[in-house]
This record gives structure tokens, sequence and C-alpha cells, in this order.
């Protein structure tokens, strides 16, 4: 195949020469490149979203609370079970990025390379050294095997001093360490 190289500008494209075997062979590589580049950062971004779209749950939530701090129990419950949601959708999404990662530089670059076993030894380091990625990569484990993630969803509002009027909100978020120990043996 020996394509034109074209230009294009506001009006016309315009075919300057043709491309040689050469020439076309590295275009298609470069292109094959930016194709599998994009392809790999689709899984990364899910992860950003999903997290993005956590955050923002929790947002609209404390300005839920602000607005009106006597929701009913039921609204809490909905809630509750929408944080599962996503927390759920996060953690498995992280697994799924570093599975597919490991799966594509296994296939690129053989299981046995140095690219992988770079791959491996950093998420080593990462679990051995960061005490929030071992704990999420076991409650992902947690969450897909033995029960919901979240422990307990507070919602409370206080004055600062009596009679001021000035009220602080608070949305607390938490995990039941002794649920969490009760109903899986492998943190």
């Amino acid at each position: 195949m020996n394509p034109e190289l074209e230009v294009a500008s506001k009006e016309k494209i315009e075919a300057l020469r043709k491309l040689s075997d050469t020439e076309y062979e590295e275009y298609e590589k470069a292109r094959e490149c930016l194709i599998r580049f994009s392809s790999d950062q689709h899984l990364f971004m899910i992860v950003r979203l999903n997290y993005e779209d956590y955050e923002n749950l929790l947002k609209r939530y404390f300005e839920e609370h602000t607005k009106n701090p006597s929701m009913v129990g039921s609204r809490i419950e909905r809630m509750a079970l929408n944080l599962n949601r996503h927390i759920m959708n996060s953690l498995s999404a992280v697994r799924t990025f570093l599975d597919h990662s490991e799966t594509n530089l296994k296939k690129r670059y053989g299981k046995d390379s140095q690219r992988v076993k770079r791959f491996k030894d950093a998420c080593s380091s990462a679990y051995d050294n960061s005490f929030s990625y071992r704990f999420l990569y076991k409650l992902r484990d947690y969450a897909q095997h033995c029960g919901m993630p979240l422990g307990q969803l507070t919602l409370h509002s206080e004055e600062v001093e009596p009679y001021s009027e000035v009220v602080r909100h608070f949305l607390v978020v938490k995990f039941s360490r002794d649920e969490l120990l009760k109903k899986f043996d492998k943190w």
C-alpha cells in the first residue's frame, strides 16, 4: 500500500506526495501505539471517574444534610446503599485496572519480562508500604465475597455554642472494624 501524504486546510485536502512503504509502516506502528495507549487509559479513567462520582456523591449528601438536617431514616438508609454502591464500583474498577494492566504487559512483553517484573514489584511495594493501599485491596476482597464495605453513615448537626445559631454539620462515613474482622479472616 502506498497512500499519499495529505495536507488539510480549511478549504481542501491536498496530496503532497506518496508515502514510501517504510514511512507507511512507521505511521501504522505509531497509530497502533496511540490507539493502544488510548485504550489502556480508558480503564484508568474509569477508576478516576468512579472515585470522582463517589466524592461528588458525598458532597451532594452533605449539601442535602446542611439544607435539611432532620432527614428520616429511610433517606439515610438509601444514602448508605448508594455510598456502598459507589465504594464497590471504585474498588472493583481499581482491581480491574490492575488485572488488565498485568495481563496486557504479559501479552505485549512476555510473562517473564522486565516490564512485568517492574509492574509486580511496584504493586508489591505499594501493598507492603502503604496501609491505605493494603486496606483498600483487602476491602475489595471483603466487598466481593463477604459484605457491604460501609459500616456506618452518620449525619448530625450541632450548635457551635448554645444559642449562637451557628451550626456545624457533619457527614461521617465509617467502616466497622469489628464487622470486617468477624466476616473476613484474610486481613
